[in-house]
């Protein structure tokens, strides 16, 4: 019972919450944590509706805590479907909504979640100044906050110049150090390690450090699957970053091979036509295209060919068109 009761934090921004007993306070309190996992572990079908239920039972409860919770949700699962200027301006409102309440934990939540959507637009002056706020609300010991807003703030700064990526970098590494001491310290899931490593090699990748990336992938992938298996919905999409990385790194048999392993998992959740594995074979079939392997290309394209009217034009877009999206974005 103690578990799932709120932090003193939110029982204090939330007073509200109490004239509902405690069964009312458990209720969304739980509704929340079940919209939280849905969306850390890429099911984003299924997060939907446990959000509008969740929201909808906050407007009857009347909790202005857990409505604002409700739309900081809400942004985060339109940023997962690609929708960034809808997500920003939903999260935009879910911190006006916290501030008013003065529920600290869900304003920087929601700065977080800014800095995210930010870099995902490209606009890292925008992230960096949702970085600054949030820097200025995390206490020293929210190791935790700490490490996340180093991943975040690190991936932003793989936007910038050649200082600021190095910048980014650093953040990066440092993300990753805070997870493995928190890990050492207290113990629990290694996702957040996953994640953190995911973050980190994307941004090597940038500085075209391509083998420590994929090393980077590699421990992402064991840490994931060892606690998740292989047929979530977040597994597929580490290993086409690590699809991109053995690529860049001239491995291209390697990731051929992968990529059949990808293609096979991905077949037993969606169609063979479906826009998911479409996207996916898209992205693979652009790296190969980049680096001029056109035997590799028609590889790729060959089973989709068949289903789907594809050409080589298609992978004339520009790259980033097709390209994994950070850790957090692209759960689906």
């Amino acid at each position: 019972m103690v578990r799932v009761l709120p932090e003193p934090e939110h029982c204090a921004s939330a007073p509200e919450d109490a004239r509902y007993g405690q069964i009312g306070v458990l209720e969304l309190d739980q509704s929340s944590v079940e919209v939280a996992t849905l969306v850390t572990i890429g099911d984003i079908a299924g997060a939907w509706p446990a959000l509008d239920a969740y929201a909808a039972r906050a407007v009857e409860l009347r909790s202005l805590y857990h409505h604002a919770n409700a739309v900081y949700w809400r942004g985060m699962l339109l940023a997962r479907n690609g929708d960034h200027e809808r997500a920003f301006l939903t999260l935009r409102g879910a911190a006006e909504e916290a501030l008013v309440i003065e529920a600290r934990p869900l304003l920087i939540s929601a700065l977080l979640g800014s800095i995210e959507v930010s870099t995902a637009m490209g606009e890292l002056g925008q992230a960096q100044m949702a970085a600054s706020i949030a820097r200025g609300l995390i206490e020293p010991g929210e190791g935790q906050w700490l490490a996340d807003l180093a991943r975040l703030e690190g991936s932003a700064l793989m936007l910038g110049d050649d200082a600021s990526r190095k910048a980014g970098i650093e953040q990066l590494r440092a993300s990753v150090r805070m997870e493995e001491e928190a890990l050492v310290r207290h113990g629990g899931s290694h996702e957040r390690l996953s994640f953190a490593l995911e973050a980190l090699a994307l941004g090597l990748l940038v500085e075209g450090e391509n083998y420590d990336a994929i090393r980077a992938l590699d421990r992402s992938i064991e840490l994931h699957e060892r606690e998740f298996g292989p047929l979530n919905a977040r597994a597929p999409r580490i290993r086409l970053n690590r699809i991109r990385a053995l690529i860049a790194n001239a491995q291209f048999e390697r990731g051929f091979e992968e990529w059949l392993d990808v293609r096979a998992t991905l077949r037993r959740r969606h169609a063979a036509s479906s826009d998911t594995i479409v996207g996916a074979t898209l992205q693979v079939a652009t790296w190969f295209s980049q680096t001029n392997e056109r035997d590799y290309v028609a590889r790729v394209l060959g089973p989709l060919r068949r289903t789907r009217e594809i050409n080589d034009v298609d992978l004339d877009s520009p790259a980033g068109e097709h390209q994994p999206r950070s850790p957090e974005e692209a759960n689906h």
